[in-house]
């Protein structure tokens, strides 16, 4: 889930990017920050498509992700359930 946020930045957002990582009660929360306003999508790839799941995966497996916006980008961030 890390790596598709980080790749997405650099493959979309094409700028500089900040990776935290939050110790909250229950959860440890990513934040990916970068200067792309466009909000991710969970697109439906074509089963020969190399490319387009990883929004569905992070969706699949994170317990909760979201986008805030933070001028001039955003921060798209998911939730791991401490086990």
């Amino acid at each position: 889930m890390v790596s598709e946020l980080v790749t997405n930045a650099v493959v979309h957002a094409k700028s500089d990017s900040s990776l935290t990582l939050v110790d909250l009660t229950t959860f440890v929360q990513v934040r990916l920050q970068d200067s792309e306003p466009a909000q991710p999508l969970e697109r439906v790839a074509a089963p020969t498509e190399v490319n387009g799941r990883g929004m569905r995966i992070v969706d699949a497996l994170a317990e909760h992700w979201g986008v805030e916006r933070a001028p001039p980008g955003k921060i798209v961030w998911l939730d791991i359930r401490k086990h």
